[in-house]
This record gives C-alpha cells, structure tokens and sequence, in this order.
C-alpha cells in the first residue's frame, strides 16, 4: 500500500527491529524442522516434552507446532547474556508478527478466491499464535511471561486493523479509484513524452516511476499491462503505442523490489538491463 506519511527514526529502528526478529523466528522454524528431522538418540523425553498437548493432531499439524515450539526456544537463546522483559517483550512482538503475516495472508486468500483456506498442512495462524503464547508461558516458569505479550498484542491489534481497513470494500474502491487517476496521469505523460522524435526518456522515466511506486492495487498494474500490449504482440502495434511502451517499460525497470517483481510478473517482459 502506497505510504502518504513520513515517519521518524525512532518509528523505523521498531519497524526495523520487527522486521529483523519475524526473520529471525522464520530461519530459526525452518532449522527446527531439520533439527526434528534428524534428532540424536536419547531425544525421546525431549520430544515428548516439546509435543505436550499436540496428541490427536495430524501428523503435519504436529510437526509445525513443534517446529514453532522448538523455534521459540532457539530465537530465546540465540543471544548470550541476561536481557529484561522489556527487551523479550519487543523481540518477541516481532517473532509473533511472522505469523501474523501468515494470518493476513490467509485473509487475503479468503477474500480473493472466495472460498475458505485449506489448513491441511498447516494449523491457522491465529491458532500457532495462541500455542506460542502457551508454550512461553509453560516453559519460562516465570509468573510474569504473560507481560512478554504487552507489545505483541499491541502491534497485532494495530496491524489487524490496519489490514482489516485494506479488505474492505470502501477502501478497495477508493484504492481502484485513486490507480485509475494515477494510471491515467502515466499514460498522458508517456503521450506527451513521445509526441517527439525521441522519446523524453529524462522526462518521463522519475515522474512515471514515482506515479507507480503509489500503486495501491492491481487496478494500476492492469493498465501497465494494457499500456505494454504492444510489446507482447497483443495488440497491433503503431507508432504511438510502441512509443508509449517503451516509455513505461523503462520506468518499470527502475522500480526497487519488490515492486520491481510485481511490474514484472505482470507484465511478462524481459529484462532491459
């Protein structure tokens, strides 16, 4: 979603802080499930342990749990050193946003194809989030673990929000009709920049680019994709349309990623550099 507001260095070093541990606590689930799949002899009680209350669920529904539990235990560690509940508080907010992201996704699943998500080889989110909690609470022994959430809810009630405003109805129109402007706008500037003998590269390339990084939908990557036809043979093509390509194809090989992806993807055409 296109940002329309600054923030300041204290908003980014959380936001990076956020950022760094959810990437933290993905690594450290994936080397879980290598850890559970190659555990030395003698590992029995410590896998009875880290399974406790997992009986009944699917065999792919364990071994993900497990893999979080086991996770949990190593973002824990992987630093030396005591560290106060205030420092556990934000580092954990950022392993549970991992799955918070999880859990919009699947949101966004539901919302796009109408129908519910599959959970057959993962548990929902919202149900991975509550056993990390228990399983935090189970095995720090410390009657205060529950304030180790105080941040994590925050940021999850914030961030729901926030997500919840995006999947509604009202928004999604009002984003269709803020990219139809901007779409609009693209398209007149690549005309005017084309009107010439050569194309206004110099011109058109930064204001076209900044018009594209305020894509708040798919609305504005279906014209890209219109605008390009030409390129891909979908179209007949003249000279003001492959002018008018070639200007936007160019504006979108300067987009950082991950838009740069998401242009790309979209719009099936090779790389110019």
């Amino acid at each position: 979603m296109f940002q329309d507001f600054e923030i300041d260095e204290h908003q980014a070093v959380v936001a990076g802080m956020l950022a760094m541990e959810a990437e933290i606590f993905l690594i450290c689930h994936e080397f879980a499930h290598g850890l559970l799949a190659d555990m030395p002899p003698g590992s029995d009680a410590f896998l009875k342990e880290l399974q406790v209350g997992l009986d009944g669920l699917s065999a792919d529904w364990r071994e993900e749990l497990s893999a979080d539990r086991l996770a949990l235990f190593l973002a824990i560690g992987k630093r030396p050193g005591p560290r106060d509940g205030h420092q556990l508080s934000m580092q954990y907010a950022g392993w549970e946003f991992s799955l918070l992201l999880h859990r919009e996704w699947e949101l966004y699943e539901e919302t796009v194809t109408s129908a519910s998500v599959s959970f057959t080889t993962h548990p929902p989110a919202r149900d991975r989030v509550q056993d990390l909690r228990d399983t935090l609470r189970r095995y720090t022994g410390l009657p205060e673990a529950s304030n180790a959430f105080s941040a994590a809810e925050a940021f999850a009630t914030v961030f729901s929000g926030i997500v919840n405003s995006m999947f509604s109805e009202e928004f999604r129109q009002g984003a269709a009709r803020r990219d139809e402007l901007r779409a609009n706008k693209l398209v007149a500037l690549a005309q005017m920049c084309s009107a010439g003998s050569v194309p206004d590269y110099s011109r058109f390339v930064p204001e076209a680019m900044d018009l594209l990084q305020q894509a708040e939908g798919w609305t504005l990557l279906q014209h890209v994709c219109d605008a390009t036809a030409p390129l891909r043979d979908e179209v007949a093509m003249d000279f003001e349309n492959l002018q008018v390509a070639k200007l936007i194809w160019r504006a979108c090989e300067g987009l950082e990623e991950p838009l740069y992806s998401v242009f790309k993807r979209v719009t099936a055409l090779p790389d110019l550099f």
